[in-house]
């Protein structure tokens, strides 16, 4: 590269030189671009060639001219000379990979491959810098391809003796030479004949059956010639010799027979390799071994015996016999029959009847294998509340568990019975008998029976409006867990060990959770205390709001429990669960997700869901407010600013605000609640309420759950 200096750069060192007295000069230098190409190839040719190849030699030249390394080549080639004008862009280019370009002057080499042979072949080449420059083309390089060797016929034997019964044997035609070498073969006996008759072979060798009839000959030596002739070269002939006796000779297609696992039916054939006619009978001493037919005769055409094996009573493993063809001339011949009888898997089932009964949801039962082999198996429940887990599988010595889970939901009361089918892989299936009791379930105290329908859920301006389809009837608490309530139930789960507490905070403790439920200090707005010796109590509010509304005291059992958190609230749902002897909706450990995160199917007291709690507030008629459309009062709801400064009420204590479905304080405010208001209680439910839920009472349903549309 070639560098030069910026006159304003000169301008400047001279000032610098000035103020300085000493500066360097390489900061003021600037490469020109690159326009030198490599120098040209003058030294280009032919080291070696082959019928198919010519390998081309030449000294490496340099990146700029003859210094540095170039970056790659380009290689041509065609079958006529370089006599000027567009020889280059005509030529072929060479198949990569190329040569990488070495240092100047080093030897270089490539081989252009796959040319025709005998004939000439001119090349020439370019050699290319980084930046992309060109270098002119090399000298044209020549040379011929040599002449592809002929091809010579070989075959693998020159004589065949038949005997006095064989019918067929084979040889082989192979090319010693190169190029492709094209036969055919012809004879001039009648009892004689070769197939196939013609071929054509390079390095591979073919195949030809050479195959003799002795019908209607008289005794004695036959000789005769198959005549070989290549399309280069001389023929050969190869010798052909046969012995006729006279008599019949039997010739069976095969010695062996094998069924392996699974085959039943198999066939050899028997012809007369002789003269006359051949009769024959076929016999074996194995019971699992028929053959049809058991005899026949013939002269020149081929009978067919087909032979069938039945595993039905044999053991595992492999078994042999034989079937011996008796002719009428000459000695037995034996055909060998093998099979295996592979291992064969037996379903047992540890039991074929589960009970429920009223209360238990999963049971188990356990799959054997008291075959042999591998049992390959799928479990199915008929019935649509009836479900197994795992679904397949295989077994070979293991024992496989499958739990059985049945879904009451939706089930009317009474005695019900389904079936588990377990089907086998190839054998036929079996079954597990599974029944269950539905309880008829009375309405809990203080719970409202919601009926199911459909509505339109959001109010499209903070959320989008669709329609929802309420798909089982449901309970819904009367109202609001009250404080009295929730302390009734939380001094049952200290005394059971469901809780720990201290004066400051009551903390879960079931599933080895220590979540908080209740903050006792919380500014003594919670109404509920513990006094440190294991007994909880109520208490007024020291809150500015309540001393202000209240300043004589007020009662505190009857009004709804606040400041509680949505742990609180989901464990209130799961202590009455366990004080009914149900199964708790809630895991207490993880994302403390409602019934393994299929709500609708929980069986325990719960809390409802978005969708329930507000079907519920605007049913039936898909009301503004619970109460219709007009506007909210002090006397409709507690509710800021309408009622400001405001506290809790009683619950049911608003005269304005009537009931639907018996429901009361659908709308209000409880005031400083950490969850999303006050909660009610709940009886049993087969939905529930996820993590996230932002359902602030508690429900229950008998098989309840909310289907989205639109």
């Amino acid at each position: 590269m070639v560098a030069k200096t910026d006159p304003q750069c000169f301008r400047t060192i001279f000032l610098l030189l000035t103020l300085v007295g000493i500066l360097g000069l390489g900061g003021c230098t600037k490469e020109a671009p690159d326009v030198t190409p490599p120098s040209r190839v003058i030294d280009l040719q032919s080291a070696a060639a082959t019928d198919s190849s010519i390998t081309l030699m030449w000294s490496a030249p340099g990146d700029d001219g003859d210094r540095g390394t170039a970056a790659r080549y380009d290689i041509r080639y065609a079958t006529v000379p370089d006599t000027g004008g567009a020889w280059w862009d005509s030529a072929t280019v060479a198949a990569p990979p190329l040569p990488p370009p070495g240092p100047p002057g080093a030897a270089q080499l490539y081989v252009l491959s796959s040319l025709t042979s005998g004939t000439a072949y001119f090349a020439a080449l370019k050699a290319a810098d980084s930046d992309q420059n060109w270098s002119a083309q090399s000298n044209v390089a020549s040379d011929t391809t040599q002449a592809a060797p002929a091809a010579v016929m070989r075959l693998s034997i020159q004589e065949l003796n038949f005997g006095g019964s064989l019918l067929e044997r084979g040889f082989t035609v192979s090319n010693a030479g190169g190029g492709r070498l094209t036969w055919t073969a012809r004879t001039r006996e009648s009892w004689l004949a070769a197939l196939p008759d013609s071929g054509s072979c390079t390095t591979e060798s073919d195949s030809i059956t050479v195959s003799v009839s002795r019908q209607g000959l008289g005794s004695g030596e036959y000789v005769g010639a198959i005549r070989l002739k290549p399309n280069v070269g001389v023929a050969e002939s190869l010798t052909v010799r046969m012995q006729v006796t006279g008599e019949p000779v039997l010739h069976l297609s095969t010695h062996a027979l094998d069924f392996g696992d699974t085959l039943t039916s198999l066939i050899f054939t028997i012809r007369n390799a002789g003269s006359g006619t051949l009769a024959w009978m076929a016999s074996d001493q194995e019971l699992w071994i028929t053959k049809q037919p058991l005899d026949g005769q013939c002269t020149s055409e081929t009978d067919t015996v087909t032979v069938r094996v039945n595993r039905y009573h044999l053991a595992t493993g492999s078994h042999a016999g034989t079937v011996w063809v008796t002719p009428n001339a000459g000695p037995a011949q034996s055909v060998a029959v093998t099979l295996r009888v592979p291992p064969v898997p037996v379903l047992s089932l540890s039991t074929r009847a589960l009970e429920f009964g009223e209360v238990l949801v999963t049971q188990t039962f356990v799959i054997r294998n008291t075959g042999d082999g591998v049992l390959s198996w799928a479990a199915t429940g008929v019935e649509p509340w009836l479900a197994a887990s795992p679904d397949t599988g295989s077994t070979a010595t293991e024992a496989d568990t499958i739990e059985v889970t049945v879904d009451r939901s939706g089930l009317p009361a009474g005695r019900h019975a389904g079936v588990v089918r377990v089907t086998p892989r190839g054998s036929a299936a079996d079954s597990v008998a599974g029944s269950l009791t539905v309880v008829p379930q009375p309405i809990p105290r203080e719970m409202v029976r919601v009926p199911r329908g459909s509505f339109v859920m959001g109010d499209g301006v903070v959320s989008n409006e669709h329609e929802v389809t309420i798909t089982r009837d449901f309970y819904l608490g009367q109202h609001e867990v009250t404080n009295q309530e929730y302390l009734e139930a939380l001094q049952w789960a200290y005394d059971h060990g469901y809780v720990t507490a201290s004066t400051s905070s009551v903390r879960d403790n079931l599933d080895g959770s220590a979540e908080v439920l209740l903050d006792l200090t919380a500014d003594n707005v919670l109404e509920i205390g513990f006094d440190g010796a294991g007994r909880f109590f109520l208490r007024e509010s020291d809150d500015g709001l309540g001393r202000h509304n209240y300043p004589d005291g007020y009662s505190v059992a009857g009004r709804p429990i606040n400041w509680v958190t949505w742990f609180g609230a989901a464990r209130y749902c799961d202590w009455l669960s366990l004080q009914a002897g149900l199964p708790r909706a809630y895991a207490h450990v993880g994302d403390w997700s409602c019934n393994g995160g299929d709500p609708y199917r929980a069986l325990g007291y719960r809390l409802p869901t978005e969708a329930e709690w507000e079907y519920a507030a605007r049913y039936p008629d898909e009301r503004i407010y619970p109460w219709g459309n007009e506007q909210p009062t002090c006397a409709r709801a507690n509710s800021a600013p309408l009622c400001f400064p405001l506290w809790t009420l009683t619950v049911g204590s608003l005269p304005a605000a009537p009931p639907l479905l018996g429901l009361s304080d659908m709308a209000g405010w409880a005031g400083r609640s950490r969850s999303a208001g006050s909660r009610r209680r709940a009886p049993p439910a087969a939905s529930g309420c996820p993590r996230a839920c932002q359902a602030p009472r508690s429900s229950a349903a008998a098989g309840s759950g909310a289907r989205r549309s639109g």
